[in-house]
């Protein structure tokens, strides 16, 4: 088993033209499953490959099991890496696919058989070891490819995006299947994934990247509920958090904020953050599901009861996905309700003012008491 560290790491391309990880530091426990997400670009995929070698860091050091690994050769990192792709040798069977790594090593073929079954066994796919990859769903190859890394009993597996050929169904299965075998092998797992909801459901510690750094490093409970700015907050999320502009005032030694004809009175902790702001504009970020459809007896003073003209209603079953404008700002809420909602209907909305975060305008950066 293995810790990693990142220490000042950079990476550049293109003899150094091109700058995709500017200087990057972080550290990952011993038996720990943390995830890199975040968008199409931001380096997490490039952050992975330097962990698994095939990839040099230009600058800095990388650390495994508190061991110096720059310019360490990918066979001798003691990782294993499955892929977006499966990468199975199309002309092998299961078994010799999970088996080939072991047979490089001149492993005895009963201690081969043994582990090959033993991991086709967690992984339900025992029958399946006598077909050939273009036999099987997408879902019975990640499997494979997943039991063909287990056999080698690394220290460290890297995930690159494994579950993104798969459909929403398996996609689901898969995590949890993934998850469980973390819990199971008691390995570093670091995982891949521009889909925040996969990061959240699977992860110990998320890292959240953007533009090759990292915006916050953080449990999956605190980067949904203490955003460290509002990319974390906007990220990190599904329906995304709504962001409105509002100009913070002080009436009678009451914090409030105005938006869009509206004002709210923030409660006492988030208010205590907000007084160097008095007279000035802030971002108030609220999430979809901390809007709800206002019922009459409600404490108002806990929030703010908003007028909205619905444009889009998108139906999901047990609650509906309200979209509409508010302070030249578009918006959604998640509302529980049995009566049918259409384009046109004016509604009543409340605001958790407990729930609602606020972020400097310039910055972006979260306002919190210290």
């Amino acid at each position: 088993m293995a810790s990693i560290e990142f220490r000042n790491v950079a990476k550049s391309f293109d003899n150094g033209k091109v700058t995709v990880i500017p200087d990057l530091s972080f550290a990952i426990n011993d038996k720990e499953f943390v995830v890199l997400v975040g968008p199409s670009g931001c380096g997490k995929s490039t952050t992975l490959r330097m962990i698994a070698g095939l990839e040099e860091a230009s600058k800095g050091e990388i650390y495994i099991d508190n061991k110096l690994v720059n310019g360490v050769a990918p066979k001798d990192r003691d990782i294993a890496m499955v892929f977006q792709s499966y990468a199975l040798y199309p002309h092998m069977t299961v078994y010799k696919n999970m088996a080939f790594a072991l047979k490089l090593r001149k492993m005895p073929k009963t201690e081969i058989d043994r582990k090959v079954h033993a991991a086709a066994k967690m992984l339900g796919i025992e029958q399946l070891l006598d077909r050939k990859p273009g036999a099987l769903s997408g879902g019975q190859r990640q499997r494979v490819a997943l039991g063909r890394a287990m056999v080698r009993n690394p220290k460290v597996f890297l995930l690159d995006e494994p579950l993104s050929n798969l459909d929403a169904k398996l996609r689901t299965e898969m995590r949890s299947r993934i998850a469980l075998l973390h819990k199971q092998l008691q390995t570093t797992f670091v995982y891949v994934t521009h889909d925040q909801t996969e990061a959240m459901t699977m992860a110990d510690r998320i890292i959240v990247m953007d533009k090759g750094i990292v915006r916050q490093y953080d449990t999956p409970q605190k980067l949904y509920s203490e955003p460290a700015d509002m990319f974390v907050a906007g990220f990190i999320g599904s329906p995304s958090m709504n962001f409105v502009d509002c100009t913070v005032r002080k009436n009678k030694g009451k914090i409030t904020v105005d938006f869009a004809g509206n004002s709210m009175c923030v409660p006492e902790q988030k208010a205590k953050a907000l007084v160097p702001y008095v007279d000035r504009t802030v971002v108030m970020g609220v999430r979809p599901e901390n809007i709800s459809a206002f019922a009459d007896g409600q404490n108002e003073c806990e929030g703010c009861v908003i007028t909205a003209e619905t444009e889009i209603a998108e139906n999901t079953g047990g609650e509906v996905n309200v979209y509409f404008n508010l302070a030249d700002s578009r918006c959604v809420a998640c509302i529980r309700t049995e009566q049918k909602v259409s384009s046109g209907d004016v509604l009543k909305l409340f605001i958790d003012g407990n729930a609602v975060h606020f972020f400097d305008k310039e910055t972006t950066g979260a306002i919190s008491a210290v």
